[in-house]
């Protein structure tokens, strides 16, 4: 009977077939849905063959790591000094303490984001960012105060954007390499303004966090064009009438006080009406520059420069945009948070809340319950300075069985490397250059700013500004160009174009002695 059930259902697979599932690789693996068994029996009509041992080779499933390294290639190496190339042992040790420090910090702020501690520089070389910043005197007079050097840096490179923007990069290039290439992101402009102004004694800081999406994209179309002055208006001015002790007593004024009264009734009624109008006009041309919502808003990371008060005679702590080279006030509303800020010695962690952006940061670094420190410094009886590790309060041993030196394990007593980065140099003809291929163009409110490198255009011109009546740059109404080393003297020309009037300034020494305007 068992013989005629099993011929009544006869299997749908041929005789040199098993009841295996096939897999992509042509490779045959039992049917799960299936009794588990070693043996399977194969019976095709009323025969019934012997038992064959079905031994299915699994394929190991290897994963692809999550969050890959990523590759970064050195083209010349033979360029690069060898300190770019590898670490030296100090610099090893550091990075050992650098990552327990980092360890500490994910395991007791799990809720926040990892900060920039050990990025890779150009040659694919782990690096700490406090030995990447460079400090520099360079020999150019102009660069010793910040407002020029910060202008220096925004006119001389080309900016990149952060890519993805809610994540701190991987690399970090060296000043030299950006210096070189004279183009980087936020953070590699930071770190080259910053090692000038630490250079030309300045108390700076880089400080990485968050900021709107018209900071990191250097969106400047909403702010006023610093290069257009405001035009003085024409006025009549009117003699002062000294009084005299023998002067004729002027008529008496039989003029209506009730007349006085209506007519400035019907003036403060027409001021009230252009008051009005202009704060509709305002209104309106608000929400035209209204910028559109971020889905990325409070997430976008960036970098820019922290200068606190103190040396150089700063009177107070104030940001700078390295990207546009303008000051910032500390609560400025475009900067939304700060995670960490470091310079050549230190790295400091911010512990206060930014939930109202940097309005209520208080910066004053010592603070050990505001700001987390990585290094201790303390001066001791010879009065050389030594390095101690900071261990972040309430942090744990991680891992008894971890292989790794931790705090505990090794010397407390660090010395801090000398920056990997070599001195920083910019040649005179750089200098006079400026700006990549020797001319840079910026967009303002309504306006096109337009800059140029002396000597690089044959008509002398180093600015040109053009004044735009609408937002998309088409209706020019006003241009103004300034011109320096010109045989006939010309600084300045302005171009009305609505009524067709140019004005033109020059400079004295001319032999026919024209001034212009």
């Amino acid at each position: 009977m068992a013989d005629q059930e099993v011929s009544e259902n006869p299997p749908t697979s041929n005789e040199n077939e098993s009841s295996g599932v096939t897999d992509e690789d042509g490779q045959e693996h039992p049917n799960l849905n299936e009794e588990s068994s070693d043996f399977q029996t194969i019976t095709s009509g009323e025969q019934q063959a012997e038992a064959v041992p079905v031994k299915p080779k699994l394929q190991p499933i290897i994963a692809p790591d999550m969050f890959p390294p990523p590759i970064v290639t050195c083209n010349n190496p033979e360029d690069y000094a060898e300190s770019y190339k590898k670490n030296s042992t100090k610099e090893d040790l550091i990075l050992t303490f650098v990552e327990n420090f980092r360890h500490q910090y994910h395991y007791i702020y799990r809720d926040r984001k990892p900060i920039f501690l050990n990025p890779l520089n150009e040659c694919g070389v782990v690096k700490f960012v406090c030995t990447t910043i460079q400090p520099t005197m360079l020999s150019f007079s102009s660069l010793f105060q910040w407002s020029s050097a910060a202008e220096f840096i925004a006119d001389h490179l080309n900016y990149e954007l952060l890519e993805p923007a809610h994540e701190i990069p991987k690399t970090l290039w060296s000043p030299t390499k950006v210096l070189a290439d004279q183009r980087g992101n936020c953070f590699d402009y930071s770190n080259l303004l910053c090692s000038l102004l630490i250079g030309a004694g300045y108390d700076a800081y880089v400080a990485s966090g968050y900021a709107t999406r018209e900071v990191c994209y250097m969106d400047t179309t909403r702010l006023p064009n610093p290069y257009v002055k405001k035009r003085p208006e024409e006025h009549i001015e009117r003699s002062k009438t000294q009084n005299k002790k023998y002067t004729v007593k002027p008529p008496k004024d039989l003029t209506s006080k009730y007349d006085v009264y209506m007519h400035q009734r019907r003036l403060d009624q027409i001021q009230a009406d252009k008051d009005r109008l202009q704060e509709e006009e305002n209104k309106r041309i608000a929400e035209i520059e209204k910028p559109l919502p971020d889905p990325l808003f409070g997430i976008r990371v960036h970098s820019w420069v922290l200068v606190l008060a103190g040396k150089r005679e700063v009177p107070e702590a104030f940001f700078i945009e390295p990207t546009t080279g303008y000051a910032k006030a500390t609560n400025d509303s475009e900067y939304l948070g700060i995670e960490s800020v470091w310079n050549h010695q230190n790295l400091w962690v911010n512990m206060q809340d930014c939930s109202n952006g940097c309005e209520s940061l208080q910066f004053d670094l010592n603070d050990q319950a505001r700001w987390e420190f990585m290094f201790t410094y303390s001066t001791n009886l010879r009065g050389t300075v030594t390095t101690t590790l900071n261990t972040l309060s309430g942090s744990a041993m991680l891992d008894e069985e971890e292989e790794k030196p931790t705090v505990e394990a090794t010397q407390k007593n660090i010395e801090l490397p000398p920056s990997w980065v070599c001195p920083l140099n910019i040649t005179a003809k750089d200098f006079e250059k400026r700006y990549p291929n020797s001319r840079k163009t910026y967009f303002y409110k309504k306006t096109r700013v337009e800059k140029y490198a002396p000597y690089n255009m044959k008509d002398g011109i180093v600015l040109k500004v053009a004044e735009f009546a609408d937002y998309d740059f088409k209706e020019l109404i006003y241009v103004t160009q300034r011109y320096d080393h010109r045989h006939d003297k010309l600084e300045l020309r302005e171009h009305d174009v609505r009524t067709n009037m140019v004005y033109e300034h020059y400079l004295p020494g001319r032999t026919d002695h024209l001034k212009g305007k």
